[in-house]
């Protein structure tokens, strides 16, 4: 992270933080759902979004061939995909069974990066030198933002800076110190 900032919880941009924050929570609860609903003991999130999202599942026994099929591993776990053709045109019965199901999968909540640094009105063009061709928005969010909430203030590790007056600029020492105070306080309340 190159930028640390530090903002007020009832600022606007304090606002906006809380319902992207809830908006994560909202997501990874559905995704936890499906999965669940789909007999699976977890699933693998998909790496394109912030939070939300089911790329594939992870079962306890191996699941039916004719629902789902292996798609690699990932930490040394076996993950499964619904088995559904690409060309969705002339399926059999289980595959429209299967095709319902991954069009559930597909519509589940998601948040993403880009709309996180949105919100945050990041300045991706900041370190892009004049008469340079601005790069794809895709390209400039692959990092991602850390905040967290300590004391009623957003705390934010980010790669880019914001030009924003609620906003406050802090160095990283002191937005590692504020970090370590929220770590101490949780491994205080287990």
């Amino acid at each position: 992270m190159k930028y640390y900032y530090e903002f007020s919880q009832e600022s606007e941009a304090g606002k906006r933080m809380l319902d992207f924050h809830n908006a994560c929570i909202m997501a990874e609860q559905k995704a936890e759902e499906w999965a669940k609903k789909m007999g699976a003991k977890g699933f693998f999130d998909n790496p394109h979004y912030f939070a939300g999202g089911v790329t594939a599942l992870i079962f306890d026994k191996k699941p039916s061939k004719r629902v789902w099929k292996e798609a690699g591993k990932v930490n040394g776990e076996t993950i499964y995909v619904l088995n559904c053709p690409a060309d969705r045109k002339n399926m059999s019965r289980q595959e429209q069974k299967n095709a319902v199901l991954d069009d559930e999968r597909e519509k589940l909540p998601t948040a993403t990066v880009e709309y996180l640094y949105q919100i945050l009105n990041a300045d991706l063009f900041a370190d892009v030198k004049e008469g340079q061709p601005k790069p794809k928005i895709k390209r400039l969010t692959q990092s991602t933002p850390v905040f967290f909430l300590y004391a009623d203030h957003w705390y934010l590790g980010i790669d880019y800076p914001i030009h924003d007056d609620d906003f406050i600029a802090i160095d990283e020492k002191a937005y590692n110190y504020r970090k370590s105070q929220l770590l101490e306080m949780i491994k205080n309340e287990s």
